[in-house]
């Protein structure tokens, strides 16, 4: 396997309409082939396991689902937190928000086992790097909205002071799955966040009422808290 024959690989799974509208979702991504998620995932397995590490030197940087399929098997290829080097090596190419939360997506090891990934993680929540930032966020609302870690992230969501529009909409995102698991914690940290006139107060607000895992009852709490009818 060379990055010609990836190539040719990728460009066969493509589906041009569907990469008119998926390039619609990503303003300043690298140009999309138009292969969808499952079939990536399905060869970054298959790659994985016929290459090992050696896979991750076949795609290069020149379209959106090369970027991808890297960040993919660099996710399987994490077994133990010794291997965290890659994941550090991987964020620089991280530009946009599918490739940062897909890669998010494709940790088996950080799902079966969490505990000693989380100060990895949260290492990583302050970085200057906007989607680097986003990583530690996406991954905490994914691995870690739970008893022992739900302070230390409501914590960083609350003093998060980031300007950029894709960490505080993460930063929202997380504030919203942590309010349907722990609505009264939850809605405390979103009071602090109002009080500060925090713009992630409002997209939190928003994602509330956009999830199916929160009653009605509840969104009309949050909305009632906010001034809102």
């Amino acid at each position: 396997m060379d990055r010609d024959t990836l190539m040719k690989t990728l460009h066969a799974m493509a589906e041009p309409s569907y990469a008119a509208f998926a390039a619609s979702l990503l303003p300043g991504s690298a140009p999309v082939l138009g292969v969808r998620l499952p079939a990536l995932r399905k060869l970054a397995a298959s790659l994985v396991k016929s290459y090992g590490a050696a896979a991750l030197s076949f795609p290069g940087d020149s379209y959106f689902e090369e970027v991808m399929l890297r960040g993919m098997m660099t996710g399987l290829l994490v077994k133990e937190p010794s291997d965290w080097p890659c994941v550090l090596s991987f964020l620089p190419s991280v530009s946009d928000w599918s490739v940062c939360d897909s890669f998010c997506s494709s940790f088996p090891a950080v799902k079966r086992s969490p505990e000693p990934f989380f100060p990895l993680v949260y290492a990583l929540r302050n970085e200057k790097a906007p989607f680097t930032a986003r990583f530690s966020l996406v991954m905490m609302l994914r691995y870690y909205l739970t008893e022992s870690h739900l302070a230390q992230v409501l914590s960083h969501v609350e003093t998060c002071r980031r300007e950029e529009y894709y960490v505080q909409m993460a930063a929202a995102w997380t504030l919203a799955e942590a309010f349907a698991l722990f609505p009264e914690r939850t809605l405390h940290t979103l009071r602090r966040l109002q009080e500060q006139s925090s713009p992630i107060a409002a997209l939190a607000v928003r994602k509330i009422c956009e999830s199916k895992k929160i009653t009605p009852e509840q969104k009309a709490q949050v909305r009632q808290e906010r001034g809102e009818t």
